[in-house]
């Protein structure tokens, strides 16, 4: 069983270049299960997002318009 967290783009990275690899030379045969954690966080993550969009977009248009 392989976990990743959603909310970390380098866990899922990880699974990739280490894990499997790992897991195919040290156990042959062996099925793999890919499992997603923090699933709950990944609409919270696009929440903040978009606030940070947000953020960035008002200071943009803050220095334009003084």
């Amino acid at each position: 069983m392989l976990c990743f967290s959603v909310d970390s783009k380098d866990s899922l990275e990880n699974v990739e270049s280490k894990w499997v690899g790992e897991i195919a030379e040290n156990c042959q045969g062996v099925k793999l299960v890919l499992v997603a954690l923090k699933c709950d966080l990944r609409e919270q993550g696009a929440e903040d997002e978009a606030a940070e969009a947000t953020e960035d977009g008002g200071e943009t248009e803050g220095k334009r318009n003084p």
